[in-house]
């Protein structure tokens, strides 16, 4: 009986991990050919250390709203609270900012967000993608780009918390991680 009990209990995880896997349609972002994302994390973690990092956008598609940017953005950064502001005189050390360019997703191709014109028009959710960029003044230090998963508000809000995820990835391994000892 007890063996039944786990090939229950197997084919129930088993199940469960396959529903999950065709859920959400997540968007596939791609990091730039030339990022540093654990360099990323270590000058957020710095940036963030002298108050709120600086946040700038283009207008988010609607539903989207400025306000909520910043708790997007932030909750994708896995193990850190970032607090975000829009002010850049608010923010701790402006040198540093994050920077989130929502275009056209055929428009991906060669935009450089850390230099780009905030004035972008916002595309329709349908044709949203999102390029951003982790910017020390004009100097990318990381990026990701690519389009949205779906067509629908939810969509666009993932499309920012899964770009600040891969731009600052947890440092697990660094600070938690087993450390060689001989």
């Amino acid at each position: 009986m007890r063996g039944v009990v786990s090939g229950r209990r197997f084919g129930f995880a088993a199940g469960i991990m396959l529903a999950l896997q065709g859920c959400a349609s997540d968007p596939t972002l791609d990091v730039s050919s030339r990022p540093d994302v654990q360099h990323a994390r270590t000058q957020l973690e710095q940036a963030m250390s002298a108050g709120p990092v600086w946040l700038e956008s283009n207008q988010p598609p609607a539903p989207l709203e400025a306000s909520e940017l910043g708790q997007l953005a932030s909750s994708g950064i896995p193990a850190l609270n970032v607090p975000f502001t829009t002010q850049r005189e608010e923010a701790g050390d402006p040198s540093y900012r994050l920077v989130l360019l929502f275009i056209d997703k055929d428009a991906l191709v060669d935009i450089e967000p850390c230099n780009a014109p905030l004035s972008e028009p916002t595309p329709e959710l349908e044709f949203l993608g999102l390029a951003a960029a982790f910017c020390e003044g004009t100097t990318r230090i990381a990026e990701v780009a690519g389009p949205s998963g779906g067509a629908t508000a939810e969509d666009a809000r993932r499309l920012v918390w899964r770009a600040t995820s891969q731009l600052f990835p947890d440092d697990w391994n660094r600070t938690y991680g087993l450390r060689r000892v001989f």
